[in-house]
């Protein structure tokens, strides 16, 4: 992108170094006086009494745009002192409607040929706007000449060059013309090779936006004319608005379906789709217009809705670029287009500028759209590129996550696979031996003591099982289901020695809350009764003033001395990191032979 606009400044630079500033055009509109009458009906052989007579005394204003429209016939006047080589006479703009130029010196009248666009087939210009070679009389010569046009205003930017000179403009227009195209098929190479790649369809609609305009560029330039594109009237005076509004429906779909709308910019999307429907519209009607070689709507019609709409759209897009949804530097191609457009509209330009003056205003819409696209372009692969390596990070970490993931399950299959093995060595193993060596001494072998050992081992079996149980938890069932684990834990013990306080009124806790809170008091209940000894157990669970959940389970077991002995070593590890994942914390107060207080506290929300 940025050797574009090197290149542009090189083109740029060598133009204002070579290109003369041509006194012969700059200077002719003074020499030009227009007939004071207008009028359809008027000879030749009239017209040059009447500039005999005096009656071409009105004098061309120093400014390029006259309006002609739906008007008879306008002629003009300028006279050459001394034609002693052929000259090259134009109009610089490829939509003059109606054109000729007659010759007249020592009493003779040439007439030159006739240029009309709605007699195409007979459209013999000189170059790619109307232009007439006169011949060399090596005499004074008077030029008349006679123009029609319809539109809303026509260009009148006369030119006078000589052969070499107009060898030389010839020459440097077709160097900005074939530079403009080959930029824009640059443009079409590289979308179309980001499409290839991606596959995202919403790129066909921006390759057709800048086809679209290389067409219309073409069009404007009268390029058209020498290839003989187009074959009625009809379709020479609709086609630039039918290009225009074709590139004008592509575009407003590529923002459509390219931009990254949000919620709150969704109305922005809708009041486009509404604009890209008019426009498709208005395609619809011009192609009736050519289907039926007839423009029943005046063009004037489509025209202006359309120049209205277009101040909304660049609106849309400072919007798009406030609310950051799109880049600050796609509004300096956007600003640049509009700004030169509305110059046109509103701007009559000198006669007496510059060559170069004019080439940069014959093509700075042209410019200002290849900017335009070029900033897009450089939207659109910073916008793929940035999914790309977006893709790959997610990627990335879907990979990590994934592997992490695997790896903490395999670890806790292990712990619990540890823990279970730990639990049934300890409650049962012991147990079993007891019962062997009571089985093999016959002497001590009564039914009494072998009950004993099948009742504490079937008390242990119970204490494992509600231990493991997992009942399906949530924030409804939460307290009942407590209640219930402790009641079971009472009955297998034959007392009443587990006391409990439950008070979470208005408190929605979610699934995860719920069940790690349940492994926690499940776990260290059984741990009070089972390696503590303990006779009585507190159980308290209440909400604070400041939203915490404080949990507290209290025993009067042997305790243990914290500083001497490790947390894992009671098994109190897999509880703290049960509270961890929910974003409490533990804290542990005990004396050996005085008992344990456990206090939990986490935060009532997920957050």
């Amino acid at each position: 992108m940025r050797k574009f606009y090197y290149l542009l400044l090189v083109i740029a630079t060598l133009f204002s170094c070579t290109t003369n500033q041509n006194n012969a055009s700059q200077e002719l509109y003074k020499s030009v006086f227009f007939l004071n009458q207008k009028n359809d009906d008027l000879t030749i052989n009239e017209v040059v009494q009447l500039y005999k007579s005096g009656d071409f005394n009105i004098p061309m204003e120093n400014k390029v745009f006259y309006d002609l429209k739906d008007k008879q016939a306008t002629w003009f006047h300028f006279k050459i002192d001394n034609l002693n080589e052929d000259k090259f006479f134009s109009f610089w703009g490829a939509f003059l409607e109606y054109g000729k130029v007659y010759i007249y010196y020592n009493d003779t009248l040439k007439e030159q040929n006739e240029l009309s666009l709605k007699d195409f087939k007979n459209y013999e210009s000189q170059y790619r706007f109307p232009t007439w070679k006169l011949e060399k009389t090596d005499a004074p010569t008077h030029v008349f000449v006679k123009i029609k046009d319809s539109k809303r205003v026509t260009s009148l930017k006369l030119l006078l060059f000589s052969s070499t000179e107009f060898i030389q403009f010839t020459q440097k227009d077709s160097t900005i013309i074939g530079f403009l195209l080959a930029y824009f098929l640059a443009m079409l190479i590289a979308i179309g090779s980001l499409f290839l790649v991606k596959k995202q369809y919403n790129l066909l609609w921006y390759a057709a936006y800048v086809l679209i305009f290389s067409f219309d560029l073409i069009t404007n330039h009268g390029i058209d004319l020498q290839l003989n594109i187009f074959s009625t009237a009809t379709e020479h005076s609709i086609k630039r608005l039918l290009f225009q509004s074709i590139g004008a429906v592509s575009i407003g779909m590529f923002y459509i379906s390219f931009y990254p709308f949000t919620k709150e910019t969704a109305y922005i999307k809708k009041g486009l789709k509404f604009i890209v429907g008019f426009y498709f519209l208005c395609v619809l009607i011009m192609v009736s217009f050519v289907l039926l070689d007839n423009i029943y709507i005046p063009k004037f019609y489509l025209w202006l809705p359309q120049r209205i709409l277009m101040p909304f759209v660049l609106i849309a897009h400072f919007i798009l670029i406030r609310k950051k949804v799109i880049p600050f530097y796609l509004s300096i191609g956007f600003i640049l287009t509009l700004l030169i457009y509305l110059r046109f509209l509103y701007d009559n330009p000198k006669l007496d500028l510059s060559l170069l003056h004019y080439f940069i205003l014959d093509n700075s819409f042209y410019l200002a759209i290849a900017v335009e696209t070029g900033l897009i372009l450089f939207y659109i692969i910073s916008q793929l590129v940035k999914s790309e390596f977006l893709a790959i990070n997610l990627q990335k970490e879907n990979l990590t996550l994934r592997n992490n993931f695997q790896n903490n399950i395999l670890e806790v299959q292990e712990q619990e696979r540890n823990k279970l093995l730990g639990n049934v060595h300890d409650s049962f193993g012991g147990y079993l031996e007891a019962l062997k060596l009571r089985l093999l001494n016959k002497k001590e072998n009564s039914p009494d003591k072998v009950q004993e050992i099948l009742d504490a081992f079937y008390k242990e079996y119970r204490y494992l099982l509600n231990s493991l149980y997992a009942p399906k938890i949530n924030s409804d069932n939460f307290i009942s289901n407590l209640i219930e684990f402790c009641n079971k834990l009472n009955q297998l013990t034959n007392s009443n020695h587990i006391k409990h306080q439950f008070v979470l009124k208005n408190t929605k806790l979610s699934q995860n809350k719920c069940i790690q809170l349940y492994r926690v008091i499940s776990e260290l209940t059984t741990n009070a009764i089972k390696h503590a000894n303990a006779s009585e157990i507190n159980i308290n669970m209440f909400l604070t003033s400041d939203n915490k959940i404080i949990l507290e389970v209290i025993d009067n077991g042997k305790g243990f001395d914290i500083s001497q002995t490790t947390i894992n070593s009671y098994g109190l590890n897999s509880i703290v990191d049960r509270i961890k994942s929910i974003n409490g914390y533990v804290e542990i107060q005990t004396e050996k032979n005085k008992g344990t207080k456990i206090k939990i506290s986490i935060p009532n929300n997920d957050e």
